[in-house]
């Protein structure tokens, strides 16, 4: 995680290849080859155009997902008006931008997933609290608890010296 202070915004930019990311790339490869192997010894010789066709979007989706989760660096800019978190560089969804009055508090949260047998895998993001309740992430997958915090502290603090 890389925090780059500036005197008319705060640059937040997400590792290339978190665990997250890292865990989701894992299964994308997986089921990749799930299919590959299930092609390859499936019905010899009897593949249609449609299985055909089924196989390459399945491998193409299946590689879309693996690039840009291996490629993804999101990068949080905080200005006085506004926060923008934008993805890339291989477009997956649009930026989300966020009127900065509009935020309450930032703060680090956690998430703990279950993988495999028995194993937990605890994921931290940094979410900002919106009037009316909302919540938004600006930072997923922020790495440890602490980076987590050290992010979210940073944001406040930026935001709030530098609020009119």
């Amino acid at each position: 995680m890389t925090i780059d202070e500036r005197p008319d915004a705060l640059i937040v930019t997400a590792p290339l290849l978190a665990r997250r990311r890292a865990a989701v790339l894992i299964v994308a490869t997986i089921v990749a080859f799930a299919f590959l192997g299930a092609y390859a010894f499936g019905a010899r010789g009897q593949r249609s155009a449609l299985d055909v066709a089924g196989m390459c979007i399945v491998f193409g989706g299946c590689g879309y997902l693996a690039l840009i989760l291996a490629l993804d660096r999101s990068v949080t800019t905080v200005r006085r008006d506004r926060i923008v978190v934008r993805h890339g560089p291989i477009l997956m969804w649009p930026a989300i931008t966020i009127d900065a009055a509009q935020v309450e508090d930032v703060h680090a949260a956690t998430q703990t997933a279950i993988v495999g047998r028995g194993g937990r895998m605890v994921l931290e993001s940094v979410n900002a609290s919106l009037v009316g309740g909302r919540s938004v992430t600006l930072v997923d997958d922020a790495g440890d608890t602490g980076d987590a915090e050290q992010v979210a502290a940073a944001i406040t603090t930026w935001l709030w010296s530098h609020r009119e």
